[in-house]
């Protein structure tokens, strides 16, 4: 098996260190695969494991390349001793300078490739990745369905395990800041905080769900962004009892007091990446109950392709795919996400489409009009807002 020739690749070195970064991965992997799980189910996302698959082969082979190259750009990192450091692996995450401007951050792209990105696998050994690999059991999951464990994917897992482990010994940092919620990325920081003693920081990054069978995830410092917030933080982190909870602005998603050149009538809509399909139901509902003199706003989320939008609606002037949140507009409609927060706090309308009926941490203040289905939806706009936007 997989697992007993990793053992082998072992053998000729300290078995009872060994032993421990396998059993400290493996803890970490089996929360990765069933979290996201989870977090699939919930949405009533189908995972494509044949694409994921594809896409594991591709990081993989993206980090051998980068392990290999490193090795060719210089002797060694010449990293030095920082007190607090910010790892960041979103490049539309902008949290952690909100918590601390002045702390150093490492961005981490697994998509990216260019010197930066080569040179954080310096010391990495690709045999070290192969041992952790093949010594790592794969998961089981119930029913087995949106199951992402495959050998690649825990390749490039394994990688991103070392590679953060390596960069904590060399900075021995006393504080990590993270920006994230339970993903791979903050499992393998907050396991190796916790065996190194390291004060381990989150900041908030997105919506907090209500959901069931997480792996929680271990701490010393959370930073909520919004109060709302705060009774959803039992389904992401463990001893909460015992956590420092800490409040920042929500200052990463700013709504810019600009006008659309192509007249003053605008609804917005905000996008989800799960079930892209749903995004394109809403916008074509909406297009045909406005009149002439709305124009629809389209914010594609920032995992999306936001070329596919362009391309879809390029032939209709009155539908604008944008980046900008722009603040004349007379109503926002939004899947599950915090934009329609950002909206609603300048005193505009919000109406949540919750096809999933996921129950989130703002929609349980009972502050936002909700609606389940695409056939409601119109049907409610007419009924609510037709006087104030004059929807024919």
């Amino acid at each position: 098996t997989m697992c007993q020739i990793g053992n082998s690749l072992f053998m000729k070195s300290n078995p009872i260190k060994d032993r421990l970064i396998i059993y400290d991965f493996q803890f970490c992997y089996d929360a990765v695969i069933g979290n996201k799980k989870a977090a699939l189910d919930l949405h009533n996302v189908k995972d494509d494991s044949f694409k994921f698959f594809i896409s594991s082969v591709f990081y993989c082979l993206s980090i051998v390349a980068k392990i290999f190259i490193s090795n060719l750009l210089a002797k060694k990192n010449n990293l030095r001793h920082l007190e607090r450091i910010g790892v960041n692996w979103s490049r539309f995450s902008k949290r952690l300078t909100s918590f601390d401007s002045s702390m150093p951050i490492f961005d981490y792209y697994f998509s990216k490739f260019d010197k930066s990105q080569v040179l954080l696998f310096k010391d990495v050994s690709l045999l070290d990745v192969l041992k952790l690999s093949f010594s790592t059991s794969s998961v089981k999951l119930e029913n087995n369905g949106n199951n992402r464990d495959n050998f690649f994917y825990k390749f490039v897992c394994s990688a991103e395990f070392i590679m953060y482990k390596k960069l904590c010994e060399q900075i021995d940092p006393k504080q990590i800041v993270v920006a994230g919620l339970n993903d791979r990325h903050t499992f393998f920081l907050s396991e190796i905080c916790k065996k190194n003693r390291i004060y381990f920081t989150l900041v908030q990054h997105g919506t907090l769900f209500k959901i069931d069978n997480f792996k929680l995830c271990e701490v010393n410092e959370f930073a909520y962004c919004f109060d709302f917030s705060l009774p959803f933080l039992k389904y992401y982190l463990k001893n909460i009892e015992g956590i420092n909870i800490k409040f920042i602005p929500n200052e990463s998603k700013s709504i810019e007091v600009v006008e659309y050149e192509k007249g003053n009538d605008n609804i917005a809509f905000a996008c989800m990446p799960t079930n892209v399909a749903l995004n394109f139901k809403v916008i074509n509902a909406l297009s045909e109950i406005l009149n002439k003199n709305f124009n629809l706003i389209i914010y594609p989320h920032p995992r999306e392709d936001f070329d596919s939008y362009l391309k879809a609606y390029n032939k209709n002037e009155k539908i604008i795919v944008s980046r900008a949140k722009y603040s004349n507009v007379k109503l926002v409609v939004s899947r599950v996400s915090t934009i329609g927060v950002d909206f609603a706090n300048i005193g505009l309308p919000v109406i949540y489409v919750n096809f999933e009926q996921s129950e989130t941490d703002y929609l349980a203040t009972g502050k936002y009009a909700v609606v389940y289905e695409i056939e409601t939806l119109n049907k409610f706009m007419l009924e609510n807002y037709s006087p104030y936007l004059k929807i024919l």
